[in-house]
């Protein structure tokens, strides 16, 4: 898909970009299963748009362009990194759930680990 018709210019692809990137930040601090969902889909639109078209100008003309361009691009690293923070966290914390689970569940194995819990299919119904 490249990054749409309306962006002609890197510094575009990569505000929008950013922008999902934002988005799914703020969908991962509400931490419900929906939002992480969402979260997942917000990152894919970001990869999308920065992703080359034909029509995407890569090298900006000027100085000010390229400026433009570097600062996009700039504010598109903070924001991932915010985003590896926030699902490494999530998955650190989930990590941790997990085994304390486990120790709640079926106590502590031979070598004083938590017990692995078995994992049974999720579903989700609603009414």
């Amino acid at each position: 898909m490249g990054c749409g018709a309306e962006q002609t210019t890197l510094a575009a692809g990569l505000k929008a970009a950013r922008l999902e990137v934002d988005r799914a930040c703020e969908l991962l601090v509400l931490a419900t299963p929906e939002s992480m969902d969402c979260s997942a889909l917000a990152l894919e639109a970001a990869v999308r748009h920065c992703r080359p078209s034909e029509s995407l100008e890569l090298l900006p003309p000027t100085t000010d362009e390229r400026a433009a361009t570097l600062e996009q691009a700039r504010q598109l690293r903070a924001a991932v990194r915010r985003a590896s923070h926030l699902l490494e966290t999530a998955a650190t914390f989930r990590r941790n759930w997990t085994r304390m689970l486990g120790a709640m569940a079926g106590g502590y194995t031979g070598q004083g680990c938590p017990a692995p819990i078995s994992r049974a299919s999720r579903v989700s119904v609603r009414g």
